[in-house]
């Protein structure tokens, strides 16, 4: 029925086995074991294997009659009918000419995925019907056309399952009456959905679209936890053409009240693309012991509902020598992530950071300018319990210097540049403006400026590589605090460099690489005037004037044949060696980061090892310790366990070369944009509180098994010993057990379904969440170009 059957119009001619017509302007051929006509009753009849064949379709049947005089076509007997992508097999078929419109009963339709139509010629009609992947297939007790692809449906089944014709769909909708659309989807009357033919869902009314991103409702998403209470929501796809679409999801807070989610995608070039979410709650909701209870309306003796949002994007877009990334993050009120966070560390969060970078990159130059708005996002400031609304803008981010809003940011590096032809003298310098402010005229703001000039000479002797390089670093700032202006500048001179060379070894089916190295770094003199007021812990800050030597070892053992990593191990050790006249910090730990890949030929599963050992000889012992176990199976099955300590109170003497800034810049793009060497991220892992070198200590535990194909199960949990954390401002005892989460899933082995339930638990939410998701198959899927 998929514009299927402009067909049957038998010639008076008609008096062989084989013959040709015409339908309108539409040539179509007829062959069958036994052509007969009755011209002067006006009817016409092919029986016995009969095709009828027009450019773009093709008839199977038994029997073909046409009455000149009704204008009726009628096709019996194992008919199969093929045109475009469609397959259709019933017992009959009655339709009017020329318009096409008529009924057909106990039928089947397949819409295929890829089909070529002129496969009619060569291949029978049962192998038409089981070729190729099915997108989506109709069953019904009847069928009426009323127009070249509209139908009504009475008893039908549809399911996106071609899971073979002995096996029960994983799942399908049986619904009493439909409208079909096959350019779009399906209004389906008082729909039952079905797994294996079991019934767990009933509505009034569905939609049901019909291909991949074709706009209609998506599976309702259940949920439940004690911040929401029973939840429900809807989600509805919408296409926007080929390379844009949205999901509008609609839902019902039980204990908070309505809701609303927006999901738009794009990428309408390979150079544009972009993901923004908005989401919304008319929030009813008060505290209520260890949940929420829906207390708030209009009335005049209560207080209105509160109307929260919060909005995350990413726009990303390549010139042809640059690059705008364009990132926000903003909640109208921090409480929002605290309550509805799915994960345990976004809860934790203590900043959110919007940002718009342009980079580019020339043969000299690498640029990259930013705006940057930090929000900080601790609930522990709001310690009323019915504190519900706060500022959208806070006065004081802590950090580095209490590093706020930086408004402004500039950085320019000029890339390696030979200084002569003569001599192996190279050059490059980097350059960055910085204007760091907030929203109140109490804290200090300030604008700062960097220059960071550098020459090396790398040299080769012998098969040694020495590198060495001096440096200079210029800053200055201004700005006030209060009402009073200040300002500063200093000045810095950096010496160092390297040495290494490499030893390897091939043996028969192994690689052998070793690497030594020994790394220097000199800031001899360090020369400050102005106002003390400004810090932004650079590397000057923290280190000041030090003598910094560091030795490196760095073996690896790789696959011959390809190259792949079987083990590796970095070990290193420095420390600060003292200037003259001044003191020494003393040795850094010895540190060592293995790793390891084991998956020998004939294993059925991978081992992967890495880990991190820090250890102080000076009388601190461990400082750091990370070790990771994985063990995976090809289908699926794994366990991985994982463990951290970090001592803190003082900064890791294995930094070596401190870190820029503790709220990084991480959105210039690096493969355009080569940041200066000493400006890294600080990672925060674990941190919850974003305080440098904070102490932490805990472990991790996940196993995920697959019994059989369909089905998935698998359990996480998260210990931590040293940390506690506040709900809505208030410290809870320290708990061991941190956050953990069970899952059981579902995926149907003819990749037509995907179920899901999750529970979960976490020390800074009361009470249990669990959440239900559904995933019918092509349905709407989500997809952009």
């Amino acid at each position: 029925m998929t514009g299927l059957l402009p067909l049957l119009l038998l010639s008076s001619q008609v008096a062989t086995s084989s013959a040709a017509a015409r339908l309108g302007d539409r040539p179509f051929t007829v062959e069958a074991d036994r052509l007969m006509s009755q011209s002067q009753l006006g009817r016409y009849r092919a029986e016995g294997d009969v095709v009828v064949r027009r450019p773009g379709a093709t008839l199977f049947a038994d029997v073909v009659t046409f009455d000149e005089t009704t204008g009726v076509a009628i096709a019996e007997g194992h008919v199969t009918a093929v045109e475009g992508g469609s397959v259709l097999t019933c017992e009959r078929i009655e339709m009017k000419i020329p318009e096409l419109l008529g009924g057909m009963a106990n039928g089947e339709l397949r819409i295929k995925k890829s089909f070529d139509p002129k496969l009619a010629d060569t291949l029978s009609p049962g192998a038409l019907r089981r070729h190729g992947d099915d997108e989506l297939i109709i069953e019904a007790a009847s069928f009426e056309r009323r127009s070249e692809r509209v139908f009504e449906v009475e008893g039908g089944s549809f399911t996106a399952c071609d899971c073979g014709d002995d096996s029960t769909p994983t799942w399908r909708i049986r619904a009493s009456r439909a409208s079909v659309d096959l350019d779009s989807g399906a209004w389906l009357e008082w729909p039952v959905f079905y797994v294996q033919d079991l019934p767990f869902l009933a509505l009034p009314a569905y939609y049901v679209p019909l291909g991949s991103r074709r706009t209609g409702l998506l599976a309702p998403r259940p949920s439940f936890s004690a911040v929401t209470g029973p939840a429900v929501a809807l989600p509805f796809y919408l296409t926007l053409g080929r390379s844009w679409d949205m999901t509008f999801e609609p839902a019902y807070l039980s204990t908070r009240g309505p809701a609303l989610g927006l999901e738009l995608r794009y990428a309408p070039s390979t150079t544009t693309s972009g993901t923004w979410s908005a989401n919304t709650l008319l929030d009813f909701g008060q505290p209520d012991g260890d949940g929420f209870t829906k207390s708030r309306s209009f009335g005049d003796e209560e207080l209105s509902p509160l109307f929260r949002a919060s909005l995350t994007g990413r726009h990303v877009t390549d010139f042809d020598d640059a690059r705008l990334h364009l990132e926000v993050n903003a909640v109208q009120d921090p409480r929002f992530l605290a309550d509805f966070a799915d994960a345990f560390l976004s809860r934790q969060q203590e900043l959110a950071r919007s940002r718009a970078t342009v980079t580019s990159a020339s043969e000299h130059f690498r640029i990259a300018g930013a705006v940057q708005w930090l929000q900080d996002l601790r609930a522990k400031r709001y310690v009323e319990a019915d504190q519900r609304e706060t500022e959208l803008f806070s006065n004081d981010v802590p950090g580095a210097g209490s590093v706020r809003q930086r408004l402004v940011e500039l950085r320019l590096d000029a890339a390696p540049y030979p200084v002569t032809s003569a001599v192996p003298l190279i050059g490059d310098a980097g350059f960055s403006l910085q204007a760091f402010a907030a929203p109140s005229r109490a804290p200090t703001r300030f604008a700062r400026v960097d220059f960071r000039p550098q020459v090396r000479m790398p040299l080769e002797l012998a098969g040694v590589v020495v590198e060495p390089y001096l440096a200079a670093r210029v800053t200055a700032w201004a700005g006030s605090t209060g009402d009073r202006s200040v300002a500063a500048n200093r000045q810095a001179l950096l010496a160092g460099g390297q040495v290494f060379f490499e030893l390897s070894r091939l043996y028969e089916t192994l690689y052998h690489r070793i690497r030594p190295s020994f790394e220097y770094l000199a800031i001899p003199i360090v020369s400050r005037s102005g106002d003390d007021v400004f810090a932004t812990y650079d590397e000057i800050d923290l280190l000041a004037e030090v003598s910094q030597a560091r030795l490196r070892l760095v073996t690896e053992l790789l696959r011959a044949r390809d190259g792949l990593p079987i083990a590796a191990l970095d070990v290193w050790f420095g420390g600060d060696l003292g200037l003259p006249g001044g003191t020494s910090d003393g040795a850094s730990e010895i540190v060592a980061e293995p790793s390891a890949t084991i998956a020998p030929v004939g294993w059925p599963v991978r081992v992967d090892l890495s880990g991190l050992l820090a250890y102080d000889p000076n009388g601190r012992g461990l400082t750091e310790v990370l070790a990771s176990f994985a063990l995976r199976s090809p289908r699926g099955d794994a366990l991985t366990v994982s463990f951290g300590e970090l001592a803190g109170g003082t900064p890791p003497r294995h930094t070596f070369i401190a870190p820029e800034e503790l709220v990084p810049s991480n959105t210039i793009d690096r493969s355009v944009y080569v940041p200066l060497e000493d400006f890294q991220t600080l990672g925060y892992d674990d941190r919850l509180e974003r305080v440098p070198w904070s102490s932490f200590r805990g472990l991790a535990l996940g196993a995920q098994v697959r019994p059989f194909e369909p089905l998935t199960i698998g359990f996480d949990i998260t210990l931590s010993f040293e940390d506690e954390v506040a709900v809505y401002g208030q410290a809870e005892p320290p708990s061991v057990v941190r956050s953990t989460r069970a899952l059981v899933k579902w995926d149907s082995p003819c990749d037509c379904l995907s179920a899901y339930v999750t529970a979960s638990k976490a020390r800074d939410r009361p009470g249990y969440s669990f959440d239900f998701g559904l995933d019918l198959a092509r349905l709407g899927g989500i997809s952009t170009p």
